[in-house]
């Protein structure tokens, strides 16, 4: 999933799509729900760059895992909040704030404030913008 996308055709990409759910459903069956969760965590698009920002900071790298599941459960999270079409703007932008906040308080206790204050500076905290409510517009 990671090596050799570049080298696919359009079709060759689509159909590598179509087979992902059947391809997880079947690598969950062989490994069971727990070594299931380290296979995704471990094969996230982000865990390169968290490894490398926890190693910078002197971390255990136990802390690696755990914020990207963190990142992949607030994640998911967002992206029902933003899709919930029920929200109206302001409540929609209220609880992406809240979330926001919730997962930064979880962010400094698994790393310490100075590390969690820094992350977003890093390619393994770019997610945290992806919770950020709208930028609002003043209105004439």
């Amino acid at each position: 999933k990671r090596f050799g996308v570049s080298n696919l055709s359009p079709e060759q990409s689509e159909l590598g799509r179509a087979a992902e759910p059947e391809f997880e459903s079947q690598i969950s069956a062989l490994l069971g729900p727990e070594r299931f969760s380290t296979y995704q965590i471990t094969n996230d698009n982000n865990y390169q760059a968290t490894r490398d920002f926890i190693i910078g900071t002197g971390l255990p790298q136990t802390a690696t895992r755990q914020l990207v599941a963190l990142q992949r459960d607030t994640i998911r999270q967002a992206d029902a909040i933003k899709a919930d079409a029920s929200l109206s703007d302001e409540i929609r932008d209220q609880k992406l704030a809240a979330l926001r906040q919730t997962t930064l308080e979880k962010t400094s206790s698994l790393l310490g404030r100075e590390h969690a204050a820094s992350l977003e500076n890093y390619k393994a905290g770019r997610w945290l913008t992806q919770i950020a409510p709208a930028p609002t517009t003043p209105k004439p």
